[in-house]
């Protein structure tokens, strides 16, 4: 159930960021992306 949410979560951010201007929606996509990475690690590890 968490991983759906989180794909949706993903999905919305994603869906909402690509109304931006490319300028503004980099930074926000490499900071999700980035912490999406940390989250996909940690529930490896733990």
């Amino acid at each position: 159930m968490f991983w759906l949410w989180l794909l949706r979560f993903i999905w919305d951010r994603l869906s909402g960021f690509s109304k931006l201007p490319l300028y503004e929606n980099y930074f926000p996509v490499v900071e999700i992306h980035y912490q999406l990475y940390c989250v996909f690690i940690l529930s490896l590890v733990f």
